[in-house]
């Protein structure tokens, strides 16, 4: 399990106190970004984290799978089992109406390099849609709904990416489907062997507009 810290730092005058929209983070598992896992806003609604100058987000690698029935964008997410702990390399299944505990898995169901980075249901119903939570320290986020539809009895790959977006959007609630595109989103990762990322939203030279036609943006902080 990595532990990852991601630092968001606003250039002074960038943060607009009035404004209800909500700075969001998804993370890109099986090649799509499309669960909002956490958000702040300069105006929080009840529960929300505030959005101030200097802001921490934490979160973690280690992950659990449940089964929802709906998928619709922009809606929320509704569980219809409990979650099951699991870790890459492992596979939990469907069976006598509940998800198994997590078990090692085997090279038929997932190959030594898939191991290496991904976990695996197996049997999942039809009518159900597979879903991703991680840990962000003291509580669980959704972070993946898988929007497929499969046939009864197969096995579904899930493949975490370090892969992370950072948008603006109406939004106050994490457990919520929302499909980014990655051409409408800052992309980022964390680098290898460091898992603490700084952010900064602001100007290209730090707190110092060109004029008043240069509108702020993402930007690494080294």
């Amino acid at each position: 399990m990595v532990k990852n810290t991601l630092f968001v730092k606003f250039d002074h005058g960038c943060l607009d106190a009035s404004s209800s929209d909500s700075l969001c983070i998804s993370k890109k598992v099986n090649g799509v970004y499309n669960v909002i896992f956490d958000n702040a806003s300069p105006r929080p609604a009840v529960g929300q984290k505030k959005l101030l100058t200097n802001n921490t987000f934490k979160f973690t690698t280690q992950y659990q799978v449940y089964f929802t029935q709906d998928y619709e964008n922009d809606a929320l997410i509704n569980s219809a089992t409990d979650p099951k702990d699991i870790d890459v390399g492992q596979v939990v299944e469907w069976q006598d109406n509940d998800i198994s505990d997590a078990a090692k898995a085997d090279i038929k169901v997932l190959s030594t390099d898939q191991a290496k980075s991904s976990f695996a249901v197996k049997n999942a119903p039809r009518e159900f849609h597979v879903a991703v939570k991680a840990s962000t320290g003291n509580s669980w986020s959704t972070i993946f709904v898988d929007p497929n539809e499969h046939m009864s009895g197969g096995t579904i790959t899930l493949t975490p990416k370090n892969e992370y977006v950072l948008y603006w959007y109406n939004v106050a609630d994490n457990e919520y489907i929302h499909e980014v595109f990655e051409a409408d989103a800052f992309k980022f990762s964390f680098p290898p062997g460091d898992s603490n990322r700084t952010i900064r939203f602001g100007y290209a030279t730090q707190d110092q507009p060109v004029d008043g036609s240069e509108s702020p943006n993402f930007y690494i902080v080294d």
